[in-house]
């Protein structure tokens, strides 16, 4: 089952290339939060929290995408976000720290 579901969420999550995504995305929006940074509008830890979402949110465009689409196509959206994800980023996590972070997607 474990490939299974890893090489489902590889398709889907590379819908959108990580290096399109770093380059597109998460400079630009680093940008924005160093000058935030420097303005005191918020911490160094805030913004490392929110370009770390950023990082993660990758993986959840198309999922997004089908929340406007009607019923089957939405169920899929969602079934992906609440059973793929949190597995297959469970199971790429190295270290405890790291699983410890991914169990938020099963919590939630």
């Amino acid at each position: 089952v474990t490939p299974l579901i890893l090489e489902l969420h590889s398709k889907i999550s590379e819908a959108i290339s990580s290096q399109t995504w770093q380059k597109v995305v998460v400079a630009k929006s680093k940008s924005l939060l160093e000058l935030a940074v420097m303005v005191r509008l918020m911490s160094d830890q805030t913004k490392e929290w929110l370009l770390h979402i950023l990082k993660e949110a990758r993986v959840l465009v198309v999922p997004a995408i089908t929340l406007l689409m009607p019923g089957i196509i939405t169920q899929f959206g969602v079934l992906y976000v609440q059973y793929i994800v949190p597995s297959a980023k469970s199971t790429e996590a190295k270290g405890d720290a790291a699983k410890l972070v991914y169990l938020q997607y099963w919590i939630l």
